[in-house]
C-alpha cells in the first residue's frame, strides 16, 4: 500500500501568538517532529500545508524532503488544506495520513502499529 503523509500547518495560531509549527517540542519545532515521524515510517510522499506564516516556517523544514503547499484561504479550515495537499501529492497514494501540526508527540511506532493493523 502506498501512503502519503500530510502535515496541516496552515492555521493562523491567533490564540497562540506565534505559529504552532515552530513551537519547541523536545528541542525541535512541532513541524519537524511530525516530518521525522513520517520519515521514520518510511512514508515517501510528505506534503506540508502552510498558511500566512509560510515564510517563517519554511526555513525550519527546509532540511526535509517534502512538498510545500500554501493554502491561500486558511480561514476556510483544514478541509481546504487537505484538498490542496491531495492535489499536490506527487505520487498517487492509496491512503493518506493527515496530522495536525499541533500534535508533535505521535511516535512513529504508534503510526506503524495502526497502519499494520487489519
Amino acid at each position: 500500500m502506498t501512503l502519503a503523509g500530510i502535515v496541516l500547518a496552515a492555521g493562523r495560531s491567533a490564540r497562540m501568538g506565534s505559529p504552532k509549527a515552530l513551537l519547541d517540542f523536545r528541542g525541535l519545532p512541532f513541524a519537524v517532529r511530525i516530518l521525522e515521524a513520517l520519515e521514520a515510517l518510511e512514508i515517501k510522499t510528505r506534503v506540508v500545508v502552510l498558511g500566512p506564516d509560510a515564510p517563517r516556517i519554511q526555513p525550519a523544514i527546509a532540511g526535509h524532503d517534502c512538498v510545500i503547499v500554501e493554502n491561500p484561504e486558511p480561514e476556510t479550515g483544514p478541509i481546504a488544506s487537505l484538498r490542496g495537499a491531495l492535489k499536490a501529492a506527487v505520487a498517487p497514494a492509496e491512503c493518506c495520513i493527515g496530522l495536525a501540526c499541533r500534535s508533535p508527540s505521535c511516535p512513529a511506532y504508534d503510526g506503524r502499529t495502526r497502519i499494520g493493523s487489519p
